[in-house]
C-alpha cells in the first residue's frame, strides 16, 4: 500500500515538472515562468493570457506566488498563478459579437476561439475550443537564462 501511494505521488511530481518553463534570477529575485504551449503548457484554458503565469517568485526567503490548489488540470481556469490577465473587450473577446454561432473570435494572449453554438450567460469563464488557426507562441531568451523542461 505504501509503495502504491509513493508511486502515485512520485508520478504527480514528475507530471508537474513536464510543463515548459524558464527559470530566471538577478541574484536577489528568483522566478519560475511557465511558458505558453498549446500542447504541453501548464495552463491551456481560454480565460487568461498564457504568458503571465509565474509558478514561483522568491525574494529574501519569501514565496510570492505558488500553487494554491490540490489538483492541477491545465484546462481549469483557476489553474494559474502569478499576475495573469484576461484581456477582454466589453467582457468578451475581440469580434465576439460579430461572430456567428460556431464562428471565431480572438482572445488576446490565447488565440482564435470558437463561439459556442448556444447562448451562454457568462461568456468570460467558459472553456472554449481553440481553433486550428491559433498559431504557436514564440519565446525568446536574452542573457544567460535558459529554459528548462
Amino acid at each position: 500500500m505504501k509503495l502504491c501511494v509513493f508511486a502515485c505521488l512520485f508520478s504527480c511530481v514528475l507530471l508537474a515538472q513536464d510543463y515548459p518553463k524558464a527559470e530566471i534570477s538577478n541574484g536577489l529575485i528568483q522566478a519560475e515562468l511557465m511558458l505558453p504551449d498549446s500542447q504541453n503548457g501548464s495552463y491551456r484554458g481560454t480565460r487568461f493570457d498564457w504568458s503571465g503565469i509565474i509558478a514561483s517568485l522568491q525574494f529574501s526567503g519569501h514565496e510570492y506566488f505558488g500553487r494554491w490548489y490540490d489538483h492541477h488540470d491545465p484546462k481549469i481556469h483557476d489553474a494559474v498563478t502569478g499576475p495573469v490577465e484576461a484581456f477582454q473587450t466589453n467582457d468578451k473577446g475581440l469580434g465576439y459579437d460579430e461572430a456567428k454561432a460556431g464562428g471565431t473570435f480572438v482572445r488576446i494572449g490565447i488565440g482564435t476561439l470558437r463561439k459556442p453554438r448556444r447562448r451562454i450567460t457568462v461568456p468570460t469563464i467558459r472553456t472554449r475550443s481553440l481553433t486550428r488557426e491559433s498559431g504557436p507562441f514564440a519565446s525568446t531568451r536574452t542573457g544567460s537564462s535558459s529554459p528548462s523542461a
